[in-house]
């Protein structure tokens, strides 16, 4: 069994149309099946969240470089 990217932090939101744990980015479907699916199925929703976290940091903003002051 793959990791959990569960982190404790168990709020559902809708971001860009998805459903989506604010801890792990996880939809709801794939929290509730999680322990019934195939190792290989859980390491691909591990990337999964990783891109959607990425993703919804990024359109907030959390990448851009900051502009050097003169």
């Amino acid at each position: 069994m793959a990791k959990s990217p569960c982190i404790k932090v168990c709020q559902l939101h809708t971001v860009e149309g998805l459903a989506s744990c604010a801890g792990c980015y996880r939809t709801p479907e794939e929290i509730q099946y999680w322990t019934q699916f195939e190792d290989h199925v859980q390491e691909y929703i591990n990337e999964q969240c990783h891109n959607r976290r990425h993703n919804i940091h990024e359109s907030m903003g959390f990448y851009k470089k900051n502009k050097k002051r003169d």
